[in-house]
């Protein structure tokens, strides 16, 4: 009676734990999906404002490819990481914006609940550009070269509408 009791309630911790898992999952794929169709928001609007005063640093096209690895993190399961490279995303294309004479609205600013808890299990800015290199160790950053470019590769809302 003891060994069906104590199986029983290990069978259910571990059923609780994978729910619980699976709950979790289901969280971070939620708060990745609106982190990256926020920051493409913005990324879009950098664009208009680089189009207009040409200023060039390299920032925009480094905010597009980190948007671009973030959604493709996202299409792997890997939600953490692709927060994280769209908030790198977001961040580079806010200076963008500053630095192309704009002005960013304050809804783009990083809510409550898109700031991650400082950790060790947060990467630094350069992890997140170093990663994004390895990744693809032969691309450039030039902003010139995506002046003309459509950008309808930014955004997740064309693989689920889990919003």
């Amino acid at each position: 009676m003891k060994a069906k009791t104590f199986l029983l309630f290990t069978l259910s911790l571990l059923l609780s734990g994978a729910i619980s898992e699976l709950n979790a999952q289901a969280r971070m794929r939620f708060k990745a999906n609106k982190v990256i169709r926020k920051t493409a928001v913005v990324i879009h609007f950098a664009h208009q404002q680089l189009k207009i005063n040409k200023h060039f640093t390299g920032n925009f096209a480094r905010a597009v490819a980190h948007q671009r690895f973030a959604k493709r993190q996202y299409i792997r399961g890997n939600f953490r990481s692709a927060i994280h490279h769209s908030r790198r995303a977001r961040m580079l294309a806010l200076m963008v914006i500053k630095d192309n004479k704009g002005t960013p609205k304050n809804e783009w600013e990083f809510s409550a609940d898109e700031n991650t808890p400082p950790g060790k299990d947060n990467p630094t800015d350069a992890q997140l550009d170093s990663e994004l290199t390895k990744d693809n160790p032969n691309m450039t950053f030039k902003d010139e070269e995506l002046m003309d470019k459509a950008l309808d590769d930014i955004d997740v809302d064309e693989i689920v509408n889990d919003k």
